[in-house]
């Protein structure tokens, strides 16, 4: 299908929404291609923008989400460094 889109003059395809993405809208980030509206923290759906993400386990998350998540942990859990 994507080959498709490639020739009518469609992009690669969106990871979150699979649709064709054109050039002027286009994020790569972690070798993938998103959407500019669809390019979000997989925690707390903040729109991300090139640079200002994370990755883990394939997924973005924004930095504050990244830390909170799967950042180093203090005593009884919380982030450390929040206090």
């Amino acid at each position: 299908e994507n080959k498709m889109w490639m020739s009518l003059g469609g992009g690669p395809e969106c990871r979150v929404c699979e649709k064709p993405v054109y050039f002027a809208e286009q994020v790569n980030s972690f070798d993938e291609t998103y959407h500019k509206a669809c390019f979000k923290c997989e925690h707390c759906k903040k729109r991300l923008t090139k640079g200002q993400n994370l990755e883990h386990a394939g997924q973005p998350y924004c930095r504050g989400c990244h830390r909170r998540l799967f950042g180093p942990h203090g005593f009884r859990g919380g982030p450390l460094g929040d206090g």
